[in-house]
């Protein structure tokens, strides 16, 4: 699973199965396999120089391996 970490926050950016815009081909984090997974319903926009990001907050556990 490939996410993206924004440095100068907390946020971690990773595609999931909420995704209505999303290309079919892209790997996507299925919410439901997970039983840590919650939804906070809330939704952002964050800005930076060369674009924006919208999603919905929400909370996981998750272990990084390199």
């Amino acid at each position: 699973m490939t996410v993206q970490f924004d440095t100068g926050s907390a946020l971690i950016y990773v595609l999931t199965d909420k995704c209505v815009n999303c290309p079919a081909n892209l790997n996507k984090f299925d919410t439901k396999l997970s039983s840590t997974f919650k939804g906070q319903k809330t939704r952002i926009t964050q800005y930076y120089g060369q674009g924006e990001v919208t999603g919905e907050i929400a909370t996981d556990s998750m272990c990084l391996n390199n």
